[in-house]
């Protein structure tokens, strides 16, 4: 089953005719590649294996013209996520102080390596970390940027973030917050930023992606947290986003069950 914005969907068929619907373009690979994950659910299920998707939907809302998006698989999980993931799984520390292959660190988003410490959230993830951002931060949860740098498994931050404000090349961020929507035997947890751009010209956003907030440290009383990218999404073609313009990008992080 796919879920999409709280609706459940029993075939691929059913999401692409609402997609376009919505004036969300789906490519053909992409359709492929829900296909795809479609059966892998079945497999899962078969071998008692939960399986887990990520959908990126991003639209468009420009003075004088028809509102516009894209639908995508968000299949850029970066080497962060891989590692805090199994760090959490086996109840171990981050344990090397370099990156790379076959190493246990993280690299926040200044580029600083990472490599003690369990790392938790701080609080609830839904209200004051995780993915949550509050209005005007950039520094965590739904984030975009204006580079074209290629994804990369090693990626620790946006090639060239936007920053928030209403100065040149800024864009005006909400809140980022969540909806969980349970239908058995699938959870999603859909993560929702509107960005404006009040900077008087036309910003173009050609990748987004997330940022994690998380408890890096505790020492002598001094609580320490850091932000770690856990994905990057290269968007095919940019999205221009003219002044008075409005951006929305939503994540659909989907876990079914067998």
């Amino acid at each position: 089953m796919l879920t999409l914005n709280g609706k459940n969907y029993q075939n691929t068929d059913e999401l692409f005719h609402d997609a376009i619907a919505m004036n969300l373009d789906i490519s053909d690979n992409e359709k492929i590649k829900f296909e795809k994950y479609a059966r892998l659910q079945k497999v899962g299920s078969l071998l008692q294996i939960p399986t887990t998707l990520a959908v990126l939907q991003i639209q468009v809302k420009n003075p004088n013209q028809e509102e516009r998006g894209i639908l995508k698989i968000s299949d850029s999980w970066v080497r962060n996520q891989y590692v805090w993931q199994q760090q959490c799984m086996a109840l171990v520390n981050y344990i090397s102080g370099t990156f790379g292959s076959g190493l246990f660190s993280v690299k926040d988003t200044s580029n600083a390596i990472k490599s003690s410490y369990a790392s938790i959230f701080n609080g609830s993830p839904e209200t004051a970390s995780g993915y949550y951002a509050a209005a005007n931060d950039a520094s965590n949860g739904i984030v975009i940027g204006t580079g074209t740098t290629a994804e990369s498994l090693d990626s620790y931050a946006l090639t060239t973030p936007i920053a928030n404000g209403t100065g040149s090349g800024q864009m005006s961020f909400n809140a980022c917050g969540v909806t969980k929507t349970w239908s058995s035997p699938t959870w999603t947890a859909t993560w929702v930023r509107i960005i404006n751009n009040n900077s008087s010209g036309t910003i173009t956003v050609n990748e987004c992606g997330l940022y994690l907030e998380i408890l890096h440290s505790i020492s002598y009383g001094t609580i320490a947290y850091i932000n770690i990218m856990t994905n990057r999404d290269k968007l095919s073609s940019g999205e221009a986003i003219l002044d008075a313009g409005q951006l929305t990008v939503t994540y659909n992080i989907i876990i079914t069950y067998p």
